[in-house]
């Protein structure tokens, strides 16, 4: 809501002069200090509830309003900038504590707060925009009758509720018509059940390895038991000071790296690529069409592709290994479907470590269980997967298209939800 001319009937003034402020009695306390505190009483910080502690320093009905004047636009908003708490409780010193004087409703001012933009009220910004004390007193507050205001927070309530109830419906379905997260679950399911022996035309029986139960005729190979011999068929990228960005250039040898590892056994030929003397230097680290290249950082960890012949060469950059396969003892297209699994990844991630970003190291990529079965049987696999992939291809732009439809009809409430605010707070909404 912008600032507009005061609705006939209406009045208008300043904050301060229609409300009490009790921002004196709030006291911030940091996590350790909560965390030696923890009771039954809520803490509250800008925009809600932030934990329970054992003591409190507000009893009553108050209006909570955010100092976080970054909340600007309310369409833009994920939690209200102003909400209404009530009972014992205590708040620390990212929200203004407030009640309203007898001329105004602490409802109607809680809807009118989280319908203004607030950042063209918080005139006092330095380094973060905050709305002050003295910023809040200053804004304007147009309004009718007591009793008008009440009809229009009842119609608001009843509005309001009613399309903030379709729009947590709309999020509940997005959250599971994620056309990613279905394309990804598609996937690993289809990839589980291919490395279970299940999209073969013969029932498997299974026997026990490893305390893994795989289909009979089947075997668990580490992952470098399929390498072809040899020190450069397996190894992952040079150290990153060997490998620079300023090492890049506009054309010569490609580079894979992390970032070329698509979703779905692809790779992204957004390519870099590095110059004749930097390749030579570091060849021990380069690959080729058909040779295996496997992500070691997330996301996720053990993400494969299959290399491309676009080029003949290919240098691989720190977060990649490479594997050249034995293609007497596996199929490098069936390992890379093996590798995406989640059966595979699930080991690469038990193994990872990183504080803030999951890695694999190349010693642990190479002791990863394959289910393999004979050539033959692996070939066939290949086939079905292809397949049944070519056939998902149809149905994702349906999904994505599902998925869009979602996010117009949230968008449509959004402004919906504003509309009727403006209009509150026009006069229109009662009319």
């Amino acid at each position: 809501m912008n600032q507009m001319q005061i609705p006939k009937g209406w009045k208008s003034d300043k904050f301060s002069n229609l409300t009490e402020s009790f921002d004196g009695l709030r006291v911030p306390l940091n996590k350790s200090q909560r965390q030696k505190m923890q009771g039954e009483f809520p803490y509250y910080g800008a925009t809600g509830q932030v934990d329970s502690i054992n003591d409190y320093k507000f009893d009553g009905r108050f209006l909570l309003i955010t100092e976080d004047a970054s909340l600007a636009n309310p369409l833009e908003r994920k939690k209200p900038i102003a909400y209404i708490v009530e009972g014992k409780f205590w708040v620390n010193n990212h929200a203004h504590v407030i009640k309203t004087k007898d001329d105004l409703d602490l409802d109607f001012l809680c809807y009118y707060m989280n319908a203004i933009k607030i950042m063209d009220f918080a005139k006092t910004q330095q380094t973060r925009p905050k709305l002050t004390k003295s910023d809040l007193n200053n804004i304007p507050i147009v309004y009718p009758s007591l009793p008008t205001q009440k009809e229009i927070v009842r119609k608001l309530d009843y509005f309001l509720n009613k399309y903030s109830t379709k729009k947590k419906q709309i999020i509940q379905l997005l959250s599971k018509f994620n056309s990613e997260t279905i394309h990804k679950s598609y996937e690993n399911h289809l990839i589980t059940l291919a490395l279970n022996g299940l999209l073969l035309d013969v029932e498997p029986d299974y026997y026990e390895k490893y305390n893994i139960m795989i289909p009979n005729g089947w075997d668990l190979k580490n992952l470098s038991d399929l390498a072809l011999e040899g020190s450069d068929k397996f190894t992952d990228g040079p150290f990153g000071s060997r490998l620079k960005v300023s090492d890049y250039t506009e054309s010569g040898y490609p580079i894979i790296r992390l970032q070329n590892i698509g979703v779905g056994r692809f790779i992204d030929k957004n390519w870099k690529f590095t110059s004749q003397t930097k390749f030579s230097e570091l060849i021990r680290h380069s690959a080729e069409p058909g040779d295996i290249i496997i992500s070691k950082m997330a996301e996720p960890v053990c993400r494969a592709a299959l290399i491309p012949p676009i080029f003949k060469k290919y240098l691989i950059a720190a977060d990649c290994i490479k594997i050249r396969i034995n293609e007497t003892k596996a199929l490098p297209r069936y390992l890379v479907y093996a590798i995406n699994s989640p059966f595979v990844r699930n080991q690469a991630e038990k193994k990872s470590k990183g504080a803030t970003r999951l890695r694999v190291n190349l010693s642990d990529v190479k002791k990863l269980l394959i289910p393999l079965p004979k050539i033959e049987t692996q070939k066939k696999i290949v086939e079905i997967l292809d397949k049944k992939f070519q056939e998902w291809e149809i149905y994702k732009p349906k999904i994505n298209f599902i998925e869009r439809q979602y996010e117009h009809s949230k968008k449509s409430l959004e402004n919906i939800i504003i509309s009727v605010l403006n209009s509150a707070f026009s006069g229109k909404l009662i009319e």
